[in-house]
């Protein structure tokens, strides 16, 4: 309700431009540069109360350009604060558009037996790292897709994605090998003739300047039942409408044990929007873009700073935890 109440959106007039408003976070989240005029921006995490940060017991993170710095590979200060955060209890929770497979080598470290959201909340893991729960794009909706993708031949391809395996209509098209290419996605292979159409996640991908009239027109194709967010610029990402990451947390956190009161959520793209805004104390990083920043109530570091946004997320939580435990120490005395 708020973000519909946005002047800059309502100036789109979403009724012709989009159906409704999550598909148009979805899709300027995409645009880096775009500006954001009349929205309150965040607040310094700093400035967050002691009691609610010394409270988070979990922090959910997404990946690239935010845990992973801009070269897609873990810095030294996340690392580190992933490592000291889980000594002091706290849990960390990857929420990403990635596949398992695909986080697990983007982060150099093994997530098959930790808890996790893949696929933009599509695929959800529990603790030891079993299957707890997932969404799959509809059929007919994937269908249109694959037909839609073949109509624009040379100017898209189209990743299907099925938990940890990516499938193509032939590998040998421009843009079918991107998201291995650029981001150490799983190599697509060729989709079969016959193939079950359960897929998680369907990836429509072309050139920076395409993806606007691919996301116009691929939405009069797709029905209401799915959700499309331009989570990269070269990406359209095609998910179950009723799946995202804010969902899929409160339904992790739950089966964790976490009021999500407890939980804090950090990202910096479109597709990190209900993840912030679900969360216990939703924040973005520096580098975030401008409808993840006015969706969140906080800001930290940029991925890229010299101490980034995530390690300064658990040294703000552990400095809140010391103030408070002395607060109760000099009343109790």
């Amino acid at each position: 309700d708020v973000l519909r109440s946005m002047p800059w959106l309502r100036a789109l007039n979403p009724p012709k431009f989009l159906p409704n408003t999550r598909r148009a976070i979805g899709f300027l989240g995409g645009f880096r540069g775009y500006s954001v005029q009349g929205v309150a921006m965040p607040i310094p995490l700093r400035e967050c109360p002691d009691e609610e940060l010394a409270r988070i017991r979990c922090i959910a993170t997404d990946m690239d350009g935010t845990f992973l710095a801009p070269d897609h590979k873990p810095s030294a200060g996340s690392l580190a604060a992933l490592e000291v955060a889980e000594k002091a209890g706290i849990t960390f929770i990857f929420a990403t558009g990635r596949n398992r497979w695909s986080a697990q080598k983007a982060s150099g470290m093994d997530v098959s037996d930790r808890p996790g959201l893949f696929l933009n909340g599509t695929v959800m893991y529990g603790e030891g790292g079993a299957l707890k729960h997932e969404e799959t794009v509809p059929p007919e909706d994937v269908a249109a897709a694959i037909q839609f993708a073949a109509e624009h031949e040379g100017i898209c391809a189209l990743n299907l994605v099925r938990a940890d395996e990516f499938f193509t209509k032939d590998p040998k098209l421009p843009w079918a090998m991107h998201l291995h290419e650029q981001y150490g996605d799983p190599v697509p292979q060729a989709l079969p003739d016959s193939h079950d159409m359960r897929f998680h996640c369907v990836h429509i991908l072309s050139a920076n300047e395409h993806q606007e009239k691919l996301y116009n027109d691929l939405q009069q194709r797709v029905s209401s039942n799915v959700a499309i967010a331009r989570n990269l610029p070269t990406n359209l990402a095609m998910v179950p409408a009723q799946a995202n990451k804010g969902k899929s947390l409160h339904r992790l956190s739950a089966e964790m044990g976490f009021d999500i009161k407890e939980v804090l959520g950090v990202g910096d793209g479109g597709n990190d929007v209900e993840l912030v805004t679900e969360a216990g104390i939703g924040v973005a990083v520096g580098n975030g873009i401008p409808v993840l920043k006015a969706a969140a109530k906080y800001e930290v570091a940029t991925n890229a700073a010299a101490i980034p946004g995530v390690q300064e997320i658990v040294n703000l939580i552990l400095e809140a935890r010391e103030r408070v435990g002395a607060a109760k120490n000099t009343k109790a005395a």
